[in-house]
């Protein structure tokens, strides 16, 4: 017998499934139930166990589900798999899926549904063969709005609590205060803090906060969620003392065992694990009466209205008198071991082995197998054209980028031409100034020289005239001395 088990949740977050998966693998390795799995690991994100046959994968791309299909009926044929489990809506095409369902939260507060993961779950629950609720409001949920399902097809198994969550000391409460620096006593708030659509709800504990002088006395410890406090709680909180942890499990348990109330507000929960943690921790709590949180806290726990602030307050201070809180505190510890791994872990692998055995004795579903291939075919055929479309719409934006480029290139030469042509005129514009400027010049010369010329006549004449008036003084001389009698030296 070989069941697969695809553990793809590991690769997208370490949150409340990822802790129920963990979990049942260790409770399987401790069993032997654990030699009848082959994991799929993706990217090297699943928990390392001894004795598990891991097989090793390339993280899961978004984009390529229905191909995906084919690859994970691969595995399973490769290794003759009798039953298919996917931690997070993964299918094959037609190896037997037991599903098991966490909640039906995005269905029932209105989330968008054509959304991937939304999209897949759809088909998973379409798929599968047998189901598995962790609690029964999230059975009926499921029901409900898949009426395709029967109820003979679903099987109720809870949660458990993990063994490390009980009441820690005095002295390991210290540690961790110290370590967190918690100097004040303190209200307990774990896992997300609003999430889609606010269905988390903290506001009603930071708005009751804001009410109340004797609470801001107290620390809020939030344990996980965003690593900042969101903006809409942010604005509530100028006067309460908010302290963002991210410990261990070993740390949260002293966490949960020095608080003086885990407060768990949410306005729907497939199942609610921290109520069940606190309460092993002896832990009193504080949380809605909707969707499955009564199945886990029975009457061990203070209900209040998910929209009632003045009714928060009152919770918060009616559990802190001791009477009211020693009496949570052993009804939470009774509670508490009514939910065990252990139990859980072997419910869900009897429930694979019958339906192993089941299958062996149902004719297979051959048009539902014929139609569920085809299904995926034409998802294959589907990604093929968006691929092809991505790609000309790719080629598209760069023929597009290169036609604006010349076009801008153009434009700047055509630019540039009219700038060329505006310089040119001014540069024949000046080639014609200077020459009319060199015509005028050569005028001037001409008259120059003709006026040189006049003026190199007139000093030959007077040169002449020079030498004329020089030779009758000589002689006009001569004739004077020589009247005269006179010697010419």
């Amino acid at each position: 017998m070989k069941i697969v088990i695809d553990g793809i949740f590991f690769q997208i977050a370490d949150t409340g499934i990822a802790r129920v998966w963990r979990t049942l693998l260790e409770k399987w390795c401790d069993s032997g139930f654990i030699e009848n799995i082959v994991l799929i690991d993706r990217g090297h994100t699943a928990p390392s166990l001894p004795g598990v046959q891991y097989y090793h994968l390339p993280p899961f791309n978004y984009q390529e589900e229905a191909l995906f299909s084919g690859k994970l009926q691969d595995i399973c044929n490769q290794f003759n798999a009798d039953l298919f489990i996917s931690t997070y809506y993964t299918t094959p095409l037609y190896t037997p899926s037991v599903l098991i369902i966490h909640d039906m939260i995005p269905e029932v507060i209105g989330l968008d549904l054509s959304e991937f993961w939304w999209r897949e779950k759809r088909y998973a629950i379409v798929y599968a063969s047998q189901y598995i609720t962790v609690s029964r409001n999230t059975a009926k949920d499921l029901l409900k709005l898949c009426p395709e399902v029967k109820a003979s097809q679903v099987n109720i198994i809870h949660n458990g609590v993990d063994s490390i969550f009980s009441p820690a000391s005095a002295a390991e409460i210290a540690a961790v205060k110290y370590k967190f620096a918690i100097n004040s006593p303190y209200l307990l708030l774990v896992g997300s803090r609003l999430s889609l659509n606010q269905y988390k709800n903290a506001t009603i504990l930071f708005q009751a906060f804001q009410t109340s002088k004797d609470l801001q006395k107290l620390t809020l410890v939030c344990v996980g969620g965003e690593i900042t406090l969101e903006s809409e709680l942010a604005a509530l909180a100028s006067d309460i003392n908010v302290c963002l942890v991210r410990p261990t499990d070993l740390e949260l348990r002293c966490l949960y065992s020095g608080a003086i109330a885990l407060v768990y507000p949410s306005l729907y929960e497939g199942f609610g694990l921290p109520i069940l943690e606190a309460m092993a921790c002896d832990c009193p709590v504080i949380t809605c009466h909707n969707s499955s949180l009564p199945e886990v806290g029975e009457d061990a726990v203070i209900y209040v209205g998910g929209q009632d602030v003045v009714e928060m307050v009152a919770a918060l201070e009616k559990v802190q008198t001791p009477t009211i809180r020693n009496e949570l505190i052993a009804r939470g510890e009774e509670q508490a071991k009514k939910f065990s791994w252990w139990t859980t872990a072997t419910k869900i692998s009897q429930l694979c082995l019958k339906t192993i055995e089941n299958n062996k004795n149902r004719p297979q579903k051959q048009n539902f197998t014929a139609l569920w291939q085809d299904f995926r075919q034409c998802q294959v055929e589907e990604l093929k054209h968006r691929v092809l479309l991505g790609e000309l719409e790719w080629k598209n934006a760069e023929a597009n980028h290169v036609i604006d480029h010349l076009q801008a290139h153009n434009h700047n030469m055509a630019g540039r031409n009219a700038q060329l042509e505006v310089e040119n005129k001014t540069l024949i514009e000046q080639i014609e100034r200077q020459n009319l400027q060199i015509i005028q010049l050569e005028t001037n010369n001409q008259v120059l020289q003709i006026e040189l010329e006049t003026s190199s006549q007139q000093i030959q004449e007077l040169s002449n005239t020079k030498k004329t008036i020089k030779r009758l003084c000589k002689k006009a001389l001569k004739k004077l001395f020589a009247f005269t009698g006179t010697k010419i030296h």
